[in-house]
């Protein structure tokens, strides 16, 4: 990586996956994101330089998604160095012989998305509010053509650069943007939205921007907290929901249906809610701050703290 951001890596991956369409509106926005770099930047960056050589890296998925290789560096000093980018929100890890702890365990969501049978294969998909790029890898491992993250947090693009600066895998490229900083030109085949809806204060606006993003034909996934209620209902929090300030809406899976169709989506594949549970989000000693055991109300774990439905989550892919 050159500098903080490696904009002619960024340029060369549009053009090598024929997405000349949006090549120089993605290049604009991330100049303009590099104009006001966070204050921790530095910090961050240091760590990842203080990483080690690592010979004959090879990456795998199966419980973790894990880096191997051939190092003789330091466990302990490695650790320490990797423990400077927490909280690590998304994962878990294995580098070398390092378990990176995630507050969430994705690939049990990853195991959610596989049962609906979207096809990724040669496709070019863009994953929004991709945290630290967790599925990025699972989704080229899938077959992707290519995989574009984005998320506007700089920490979570330095921890997607902890693999990606040993595996330099053509295919991913991770964009430090927000969905409203990508051009609305149906690029992409198909786009995923996992964990966005909620935090959205227009969740149609934000369906609309989706629309914008997927070719004609193309495939969206939402996946999405949504109330355990068969009616078509509605949550609007008055102030926080499991802790979170910045939750919207929940809808029921009938409301959020009734929302894609709206905007122009055929729905194609409905699964089960899932309730939320501590095998999939809590505290570790990468993350540790408060997480969904401190959340949920101590005399019903059907409820948040607050009183509201605890959270169950549905993965819906639709047609644009």
């Amino acid at each position: 990586m050159n500098g903080l951001l490696d904009l002619d890596y960024i340029n060369y991956f549009f053009a090598a996956h024929r997405m000349n369409l949006i090549r120089k509106d993605i290049i604009a926005a991330c100049y303009k994101k590099l104009q006001k770099p966070h204050g921790d930047v530095a910090r961050w960056q240091a760590a990842l330089n203080d990483l080690p050589v690592i010979e004959n890296v090879s990456i795998a998925i199966d419980k973790t998604i894990k880096l191997s290789g051939a190092c003789q560096a330091d466990p302990n000093a490695i650790e320490s160095t990797l423990k400077r980018l927490c909280p690590w929100r998304k994962g878990p890890f294995q580098f070398l012989d390092i378990h990176i702890d995630s507050e969430w365990d994705s690939l049990l969501k990853w195991q959610r998305v596989q049962a609906t049978d979207i096809d990724f294969s040669d496709k070019n998909v863009l994953d929004i509010g991709c945290g630290n790029g967790v599925f990025m890898w699972a989704i080229a491992q899938a077959g992707a053509r290519s995989v574009t993250g984005v998320d506007p947090m700089w920490l979570f693009y330095h921890q997607f650069m902890v693999l990606q600066r040993y595996v330099n895998n053509p295919h991913l490229c991770f964009l430090p943007l927000g969905v409203q900083d990508l051009p609305l030109k149906n690029a992409y085949d198909s786009v995923l939205s996992m964990g966005v809806l909620y935090h959205r204060k227009s969740p149609l606006d934000h369906l609309l921007q989706l629309k914008g993003l997927i070719k004609k034909g193309g495939d969206l996934l939402m996946e999405t907290i949504v109330l355990p209620d068969t009616q078509k209902a509605l949550l609007t929090p008055q102030d926080r929901y499991a802790g979170m300030r910045n939750v919207w809406m929940i809808p029921s899976v009938g409301v959020l249906c009734d929302w894609l169709i709206k905007v122009g989506f055929e729905i194609t594949h409905i699964s089960e809610i899932v309730k939320t549970t501590l095998d999939e989000q809590r505290q570790s000693a990468w993350m540790d701050f408060y997480s969904l055991n401190q959340f949920l109300h101590n005399d019903n774990n059907e409820l948040t703290i607050e009183g509201h439905p605890a959270p169950y989550r549905v993965i819906i892919t639709a047609r644009s």
